[in-house]
């Protein structure tokens, strides 16, 4: 049951040696990284982790063998065969044997790319005007206290100039 159940998950899945490679992974994390399951094994997840948070993964990683953490849970960006990007909510523990000693690591990788641009989205439409897209009061308030901050902070000074054009402020 375990085998058709990790076989036939919509979630990607993945079993890790303690060297961090994988041994197993599912069909849906293959696809999940344009890829098929033979080409996954032996190798680690972290070279399919964005280069800019490939750290991070090794950290958490590290903190998960040490015992300080519990599981690992963080969102990252993954890049697949073809190059492309991919969101993803990556889930990881560390199971033990019967001693209490390491044996592997079992992951979860969850596609959220679709999440992602819908927040992406709802963060552009509260900060630009939806008719012209020009950024809006609430940005100019954030940047405008922003660089009222720098200014303070660095000794400069801050200058806006208003334009009112034909009532088009």
């Amino acid at each position: 049951l375990y085998h058709q159940g990790f076989e036939r998950s919509a979630f990607g899945l993945g079993v890790l040696d303690l060297d961090h490679t994988f041994t197993s992974v599912n069909p849906a994390l293959a696809e999940l990284l344009g890829n098929t399951p033979d080409r996954l094994l032996g190798r680690r997840p972290l070279e399919f982790l964005h280069p800019t948070e490939s750290d991070g993964a090794r950290l958490g990683i590290e903190r998960l063998l040490s015992g300080d953490l519990a599981f690992y849970k963080r969102e990252h960006r993954m890049v697949r065969h073809d190059g492309s990007i991919v969101s993803v909510l990556i889930d990881m523990t560390l199971v033990r044997d019967a001693d209490g000693e390491p044996s592997y690591y079992f992951m979860q990788v969850r596609d959220i790319t679709d999440r992602k641009r819908a927040e992406e989205a709802l963060a552009y439409q509260a900060l630009h005007d939806d008719l012209t897209h020009l950024p809006n009061r609430l940005l100019l308030v954030d940047r405008l206290a922003l660089s009222l901050a720098r200014a303070e902070r660095t000794g400069s000074h801050v200058a806006v100039l208003f334009l009112d054009l034909d009532r088009f402020k």
